[in-house]
């Protein structure tokens, strides 16, 4: 198989910025914990916000630390 990530992406019916967005939001967040997110109701542009948290409120988020009502 020989073909661009553009036409990759296309094949299994995405976009290749959609894609990308996944990828990056698999490392950040890890896979369960973005599983856990995305299970209550988080989309991508709720990901986006929680990936420009400062880095010790994003590992409170990933390592799955209780967070209060108020939290952002």
């Amino acid at each position: 198989m020989t073909g661009t990530w553009d036409e990759f992406c296309q094949m299994i019916g995405l976009s290749r910025q959609m894609v990308d967005e996944q990828i990056k939001n698999s490392e950040i967040f890890g896979i369960k914990a973005l599983e856990s997110l995305q299970s209550i109701g988080m989309g991508i542009r709720d990901l986006r916000r929680l990936r420009q948290f400062p880095e010790n409120e994003l590992k409170a988020i990933v390592d799955g630390d209780q967070l209060t009502v108020g939290s952002k």
